[in-house]
């Protein structure tokens, strides 16, 4: 429990990060949605989707680097067990940290452009229905292990459900962008 408890709070670090990045790109989508700017949408979508993979991945550089002083900061008498099974937790937290953060990008995409269900899908999916039979089956498969892996399988199912949801907001732009042009060109040519 000390692992674990320990893990959690160093991963509430960048896991701030990341809502807060996805809180504050929620309302640019939704601004540029609702005024049909097509183009900046999109535009929105790939800077906030890139940056927000680019800042997981160095976030879990550096976590992952020196997970072990950090560790030390929050509990300086780790045994070498606890030590051990936090650096496992937070490590391969650190390796699947892009899942989470692409998740959340894409979950504010579609919760801006007004698709609940969509939002709700890609939100529940990481601490929902991925997490909990990560958490039935993995101590079962690993042991103690599967239990500190646990929160990092999860984020990697999630991947099965944010990768195609992410893909289809590209799609869902791309749309929009070819209905906008063609009622131009159909404006045009009834002037």
């Amino acid at each position: 429990m000390a692992a674990l408890s320990v893990a959690n709070r160093v991963m509430e670090f960048p896991f701030a990060i990341i809502l807060g990045f996805g809180q504050g790109y929620q309302p640019v989508v939704g601004f540029n949605w609702g005024a049909k700017a097509w183009k900046r949408v999109r535009e929105s979508y790939v800077f906030g989707c890139t940056v927000a993979i680019v800042g997981a991945i160095a976030m879990g550089a550096i976590i992952f680097l020196f997970a072990t002083p950090i560790i030390h900061v929050f509990n300086s008498q780790a045994d070498a067990e606890v030590l051990a099974l936090g650096l496992l937790c937070i490590r391969l937290q650190c390796i699947v940290l892009v899942f989470h953060s692409l998740g959340s990008q894409v979950n504010m995409f579609y919760a801006g452009v007004g698709h609940a269900k969509y939002s709700l899908i890609v939100n529940f999916a990481r601490q929902g229905y991925c997490f909990y039979p990560a958490l039935l089956i993995a101590p079962m498969l690993l042991g103690i292990n599967g239990v500190a892996a646990t929160q990092a399988i999860a984020d990697l199912l999630s991947a099965l459900v944010v990768i195609p949801l992410g893909i289809r907001a590209l799609k869902i732009i791309k749309t929009k962008e070819t209905e906008d042009q063609e009622q131009k060109i159909s404006m045009k040519e009834v002037s």
